[in-house]
């Protein structure tokens, strides 16, 4: 897990600046083992896993670049998930990379911990892809003369997304904690789901921030990358129902 040492608030380790408490990169972050260090002791292996937990491929990452799509080397031909190039592996100064390139399913990174989110963002858990949106104030104004229940107040929203791009449930979000998982009396409930744990894991919400955690859930808790960041030793991503594990191990 990566923490501001100001605030101590967890955060990404692709943020520059703490989004918490603003506080910028001037301060050495706590961060897993940098991947300079990692690969002048060995070299990642890519394992790309299926829903069902079946090995699709695994090699290790030798070239400089890597397309994830069917045309590589070693990637398996005919899914729909790794098809179209969407995801680039780039190794520059002894540092691995991963970036989404756009469309389709996006690239979801597995969280080691607990993170701080901006809104709105996309997060996965289980068989379920979901939208996490702040509301603006104009969202839950009340209207003049309308009887209903009584009004609260909401911070944010989830939103359940179907396949297709179809809207599910919606979860309207008090400031304050929100349990997700299977267990009845979570706040976000999915009891038929059996790749979401009983209490898989947890929403604080801050105003327009949130922190993720998850609460040692047997499948994870995904949020979508942004932009390029570092791969670190164990770091898991998900593409359709594809998960790729990245792994350092020795050279020979």
């Amino acid at each position: 897990m990566s923490v501001c040492p100001r605030c101590q608030k967890p955060r990404s380790l692709d943020q520059m600046r703490c989004i918490m408490c603003e506080l910028a990169d001037a301060l050495p972050w706590e961060t897993p083992e940098s991947s300079d260090s990692a690969m002048e002791r060995g070299l990642f292996m890519l394992s790309i896993v299926r829903a069902n937990g079946g090995i699709v491929t695994e090699f290790p990452l030798l070239q400089s670049e890597l397309l994830l799509n069917s045309d590589a080397d070693g990637l398996p031909e005919g899914s729909p998930e790794i098809d179209q190039a969407r995801v680039r592996l780039c190794l520059q100064a002894g540092t691995l990379f991963i970036e989404e390139l756009g469309g389709g399913d996006g690239l979801f990174r597995r969280i080691r911990d607990s993170e701080a989110l901006l809104l709105p963002c996309e997060l996965r858990m289980g068989s379920h892809r979901f939208l996490l949106q702040a509301l603006e104030p104009a969202d839950h104004m009340p209207l003049p003369g309308f009887w209903g229940a009584p009004s609260v107040s909401f911070r944010a929203r989830l939103i359940d997304l179907l396949e297709g791009g179809l809207v599910g449930d919606v979860f309207l979000l008090r400031d304050g904690s929100a349990l997700i998982g299977r267990e009845k009396g979570d706040v976000v409930c999915f009891p038929t789901d059996s790749f979401i744990s009983g209490r898989h894991a947890q929403l604080l919400i801050e105003g327009n921030l949130a922190i993720l955690t998850d609460l040692n859930s047997s499948n994870g808790t995904f949020v979508r990358a942004q932009g390029r960041r570092p791969i670190f030793d164990g770091d898991q991503f998900l593409i359709g129902s594809h998960l790729l594990k990245f792994a350092l191990v020795a050279k020979t």
